[in-house]
């Protein structure tokens, strides 16, 4: 990469170079999600509401309040060749557990639109199916749901990738954002020195497009080390992609954050603060040691008394 070719930009030059840029990459990463639909999907959990849901299923679906009052008996009446089905691909004979997987199911596809991956879904049936009541629900209450999404979230190698584009994007942000507040001065307050432009911050805002995204990554994975204790599992959801962009767009201050972290994980030692101990400056008649001889000392005044 040529530096000189962004040092003879101009600051309009620079901004239309950036906004190409971020137009670009915008194209590209939508056209590959597009294209490569295979990892779009992303984790999703049950909120307190569904779960609530998801309980009267299996514990209050014996009978139901009435309109006076009184508890009368629901109609049972599903589809028994669904619910004949799900006994037989699981080897269930109670078709009462049988039913209440069944309105799980439909209760399941309807919150999430039919978005869940289908070969996790057969997955949750066939537990659900030989599972109690209690053990149902906590493992409902708990499960990842795997549901299709525009973003690349449920595998590792594809959450790294939005992480480094979604940083990427908020430098690009950030830096257009600086060169239009300069655009902006240079005619609202043409006195004031900050409203100049100073191409020699080129580089330096190249740099951030190397650096931001890497660090981002970095604490990405250590979050995720600390907090699973596993390296590749990522199950923030876009949380993760606001924080990316986030911490792309300052990364002035994730770079400071890191040097809090430095200062905690790799504190100084003890003598490290202090002053390194000055070494006097000799002149040449310092340096070189005169001898002592008795020609150079100077004879004694003798008082004579008389």
């Amino acid at each position: 990469m040529n530096i000189e070719f962004f040092q003879d930009m101009k600051e309009r030059q620079w901004f239309r170079f950036l906004y190409l840029t971020i137009i670009f990459i915008v194209v590209v990463y939508v056209a590959t999600h597009l294209f490569f639909t295979k990892n779009s999907f992303e984790f999703a959990q049950l909120s307190t509401t569904q779960n609530q849901q998801i309980n009267k299923i299996y514990f209050n679906n014996d009978s139901f309040p009435s309109s006076n009052g009184s508890p009368q008996q629901i109609n049972t009446t599903i589809t028994y060749l669904a619910v004949d089905t799900i006994c037989k691909s699981c080897d269930v004979r109670s078709v009462k557990l049988s039913e209440k997987c069944y309105r799980t199911k439909l209760y399941l596809q309807n919150e999430f639109n039919g978005t869940i991956d289908s070969n996790q879904m057969k997955g949750i049936m066939k537990y659900l199916c030989n599972a109690g009541d209690l053990e149902a629900t906590s493992y409902l209450a708990n499960f990842n749901f795997k549901v299709k999404s525009f973003f690349w979230l449920s595998e590792s190698g594809g959450c790294y990738l939005e992480v480094v584009f979604w940083s990427i994007l908020g430098v690009l942000c950030s830096i257009i954002y600086y060169v239009g507040q300069v655009i902006k001065n240079s005619t609202t307050d043409p006195a004031n020195a900050k409203s100049k432009f100073d191409e020699t911050e080129i580089p330096h805002s190249l740099a951030k497009l190397i650096y931001a995204p890497v660090c981002t990554l970095i604490i990405v994975l250590g979050y995720n080390l600390v907090k699973a204790q596993n390296p590749v599992e990522i199950n923030s959801g876009k949380g993760l992609l606001v924080f990316a962009f986030i911490a792309g767009f300052y990364s002035s201050r994730l770079i400071s954050f890191l040097d809090r972290l430095r200062d905690l994980l790799l504190p100084n030692s003890g003598t490290a603060d202090l002053p390194e101990m000055l070494t006097p400056v000799l002149t040449p008649e310092e340096e070189a040691p005169k001898e002592n001889t008795t020609n150079d000392i100077p004879p004694k005044e003798v008082k004579s008394e008389l």
